[in-house]
Protein backbone atom coordinates (compact mmCIF):
# COMPACT_ATOMS: atom_id res chain seq x y z
CA UNK A 1 0.00 0.00 0.00
CA UNK A 2 1.23 3.32 -1.01
CA UNK A 3 1.84 5.85 1.38
CA UNK A 4 -1.18 8.56 0.37
CA UNK A 5 -3.60 4.88 0.19
CA UNK A 6 -2.45 4.71 4.07
CA UNK A 7 -2.89 8.22 4.98
CA UNK A 8 -6.54 7.94 3.05
CA UNK A 9 -7.53 4.85 5.41
CA UNK A 10 -6.15 6.55 8.24
CA UNK A 11 -8.31 9.45 7.71
CA UNK A 12 -11.81 7.36 6.73
CA UNK A 13 -10.50 5.43 10.00
CA UNK A 14 -10.74 8.73 11.81
CA UNK A 15 -13.88 9.90 9.96
CA UNK A 16 -15.50 6.92 10.92
CA UNK A 17 -15.04 6.60 14.55
CA UNK A 18 -16.05 10.52 15.08
CA UNK A 19 -19.31 9.29 13.25
CA UNK A 20 -19.78 6.79 15.72
CA UNK A 21 -19.92 8.91 18.61
CA UNK A 22 -22.70 9.32 20.90
CA UNK A 23 -23.12 12.80 21.52
CA UNK A 24 -25.98 13.98 24.42
CA UNK A 25 -28.49 16.27 23.37
CA UNK A 26 -30.14 16.74 26.94
CA UNK A 27 -28.27 19.16 30.10
CA UNK A 28 -27.97 17.14 33.98
CA UNK A 29 -30.19 18.79 36.32
CA UNK A 30 -26.58 20.47 37.61
CA UNK A 31 -25.98 21.47 34.39
CA UNK A 32 -29.26 22.89 33.79
CA UNK A 33 -29.20 24.87 37.15
CA UNK A 34 -25.46 26.40 36.45
CA UNK A 35 -26.89 27.82 32.99
CA UNK A 36 -29.89 29.00 34.83
CA UNK A 37 -27.90 30.29 37.53
CA UNK A 38 -25.86 32.21 35.15
CA UNK A 39 -28.39 33.50 32.78
CA UNK A 40 -29.60 35.00 36.12
CA UNK A 41 -26.48 37.11 37.36
CA UNK A 42 -26.49 40.68 36.00
CA UNK A 43 -23.63 41.68 33.63
CA UNK A 44 -20.85 43.96 35.42
CA UNK A 45 -20.14 46.77 33.92
CA UNK A 46 -16.14 47.43 33.19
CA UNK A 47 -16.49 50.32 31.08
CA UNK A 48 -18.69 52.41 29.33
CA UNK A 49 -18.66 52.84 25.47
CA UNK A 50 -17.50 56.34 24.58
CA UNK A 51 -19.80 59.04 24.05
CA UNK A 52 -19.78 61.22 21.38
CA UNK A 53 -18.09 64.73 21.86
CA UNK A 54 -17.98 66.85 18.98
CA UNK A 55 -16.63 69.77 20.70
CA UNK A 56 -13.45 66.88 21.06
CA UNK A 57 -13.22 66.72 16.98
CA UNK A 58 -13.38 70.87 17.16
CA UNK A 59 -10.69 71.06 19.49
CA UNK A 60 -8.39 68.57 17.71
CA UNK A 61 -8.74 70.44 14.41
CA UNK A 62 -8.06 73.72 15.84
CA UNK A 63 -4.73 71.40 17.34
CA UNK A 64 -3.97 69.85 14.15
CA UNK A 65 -4.61 72.35 12.37
CA UNK A 66 -1.19 74.78 10.42
CA UNK A 67 -0.88 77.72 11.16
CA UNK A 68 -1.55 81.28 9.25
CA UNK A 69 1.59 81.66 6.95
CA UNK A 70 3.53 84.10 8.09
CA UNK A 71 4.30 87.88 5.83
CA UNK A 72 7.06 87.73 3.68
CA UNK A 73 9.99 90.47 5.14
CA UNK A 74 10.63 93.00 3.06
CA UNK A 75 13.93 92.23 0.45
Amino acid sequence: MSGIAAQMVTLLCKEALMLAQETRLVATPTEASTIGALMVQPEATVSDPPLPSPEAAGLLLLLLSPKEPKEPKGR
